[in-house]
C-alpha cells in the first residue's frame, strides 16, 4: 500500500471514451450483474455521487467536465444545475436520483473506475459489501458477494483466514477521511469463452478489453487442464488492477476503487518485459503462500506462458 493524494483517486487516459461506451453497454445489458446495492448503502452512494459530480470531476478534469446553471437540464418539475461531460455531451443532475441503482449507473458512466462500497459491520468480518458498480470483476460475479463480509468474500483465497484476515481488517480501520492509499494487483486472465454476442451489437468497435467483463469469459481454473498444451497465447492476457482505498467522512464507508487494464502477451514481450513477467510467475510458488500459484491458475497456463515469453 502506498499513500496517494486526492488528485490520484480517479485516473483518465486516452482510452476513456471507448471504456465509457463499453461500461454503458454492460450496464444496459447486464444491470443485475454489474450494479447492486442494499438500502443501507444509500447515504454512502449519494455521498460519493455528490462528491464526484459537484466537486471532484469538474475541478480535477476541467477540460472534460463542467458544472452548468439551472437552465440546462430539466427534471420532472423544474430546471436543475447539472454536470456536463464535454467528451460525450451528456448532462446529469448534480442531485442524485431517488434510485440507488440509478445513481450507481450514472457514476459508472462518468468514470472508468469500478467502485465497491464497504460498510462497517458489528460482525467479526469488520466490513461488508453493500453496494457496487463493477463492470470488470476479476472472477465470479459481484452480485453473489453483496451483503457479505470481507472474510466470506475472500474465503477461497489461500491463507487468507490464517495470514491475511487480521492485517486486511487493520488496513481498513487505519483508513481515515482524507487518507488515500493504493496498490497494484497483477494477474493472468484466459479468454475461455467468447464474449456474449449482445455486447457487440453496439456501433463502436470492440477491442481486447471486451474480455475485461469476466462474467462470460472467466471460468474457475480447477476446471481446466494442468499445463494445457492447447492454450491460445493470443487469448491470454496480463490483467492489471490499480486499486485505491479511502473513507467517506459522512457515511463512514470505505470505498474500494479499481481501474483495470489488460495487455496481450505479445505486447508484453514486444515491450521487452517478457522475462520480468516470467520471473514473477516463477515466484508464485516461492512466496509465503505456495498455494497461491494454483489459486491464480499458474498450473494451467504457467508453463505455456513462460515458454512463450522466454523463446527468442
Amino acid at each position: 500500500m502506498h499513500k496517494i493524494s486526492p488528485s490520484e483517486i480517479i485516473e483518465i487516459d486516452n482510452t476513456y471514451l471507448s471504456q465509457i461506451r463499453l461500461r454503458k453497454s454492460l450496464m444496459h445489458s447486464y444491470p443485475d450483474l454489474v450494479l447492486g446495492a442494499n438500502e443501507i448503502a444509500r447515504l454512502a452512494v449519494f455521498e460519493i455521487y455528490k462528491m464526484l459530480l459537484c466537486h471532484y470531476l469538474p475541478s480535477r478534469f476541467p477540460s472534460m467536465f463542467r458544472v452548468t446553471g439551472p437552465d440546462s437540464l430539466k427534471n420532472d418539475t423544474e430546471l436543475v444545475p447539472c454536470l456536463e461531460s464535454l467528451v460525450t455531451g451528456e448532462k446529469v443532475s448534480l442531485e442524485p436520483p431517488n434510485s440507488i441503482i440509478e445513481a450507481l449507473r450514472i457514476i459508472g458512466g462518468l468514470v472508468d473506475e469500478d467502485l465497491l462500497f464497504m460498510l462497517p459491520t458489528t460482525k467479526s468480518s469488520g466490513y461488508s459489501l453493500e453496494a457496487f458498480v463493477n463492470c470488470f470483476p476479476n472472477g465470479p460475479s459481484t452480485k453473489h458477494r453483496l451483503g457479505k463480509g470481507l472474510g466470506d468474500i475472500h474465503g477461497s483465497v489461500p491463507g487468507y483466514q490464517e495470514k491475511l484476515r487480521s492485517s486486511v481488517n487493520q488496513w481498513f480501520e487505519r483508513v481515515r477521511p482524507g487518507h488515500f492509499v493504493k496498490r497494484v494487483n497483477v494477474g493472468v486472465s484466459l479468454l475461455l469463452r467468447t464474449i456474449d454476442a449482445r455486447l457487440t451489437s453496439t456501433k463502436w468497435a470492440m477491442t481486447d478489453n471486451e474480455s475485461l467483463f469476466s462474467e462470460f469469459v472467466w471460468k474457475p481454473f480447477q476446471h481446466a487442464k494442468n499445463n494445457d498444451p492447447d492454450l491460445d497465447i493470443d487469448k491470454i492476457f496480463m490483467r492489471c488492477e490499480r486499486q485505491t482505498l479511502y473513507r467517506l467522512p459522512q457515511s463512514n464507508s470505505v470505498i474500494f476503487s479499481l481501474r483495470t487494464c489488460q495487455y496481450g502477451l505479445r505486447e508484453i514481450k514486444a515491450e521487452g518485459l517478457g522475462e520480468d513477467l516470467a520471473r514473477a510467475i516463477d515466484g508464485l510458488e516461492k512466496g509465503n503462500e505456495p498455494r497461491m500459484s494454483a489459486y491464480k491458475g499458474a498450473n494451467v497456463w504457467g508453463e505455456a506462458v513462460k515458454r512463450f515469453l522466454r523463446e527468442p
